[in-house]
């Protein structure tokens, strides 16, 4: 190879890297770009769970106590139902013998 092809072609191959270097440093911020949206795609979907999640607890708490509350009217209505004797019909003293 020549002195003056040999320069030549130094002299080219800045001008190629610098081209590379600049179409390496697009591809990487593209890359960076995509991997903000992915990483944002999967943030919104754990919030979304997050909401789910809290919605579905509150729904069972809820179911919760308005079981509690049933089973409190029914011990009521339970409680009231059942006729206390009147102290004339209650026994006093020993049973008769047979």
């Amino acid at each position: 190879m020549s002195a003056v092809a040999a320069a030549a072609e130094a002299a080219a191959a800045p001008e190629g890297a610098a081209d590379s270097a600049a179409a390496a440093a697009a591809a990487e911020g593209a890359a960076a770009a995509a991997a903000a949206t992915a990483t944002a795609a999967v943030v919104a979907a754990a919030a979304a769970a997050a909401a789910a999640t809290a919605t579905a607890a509150a729904a069972a708490a809820a179911e919760g106590a308005a079981a509690a509350a049933a089973a409190a009217a029914a011990a009521a209505a339970v409680s009231t139902a059942i006729p206390i004797l009147p102290s004339s019909l209650s026994r006093r003293g020993p049973l008769p013998s047979i």
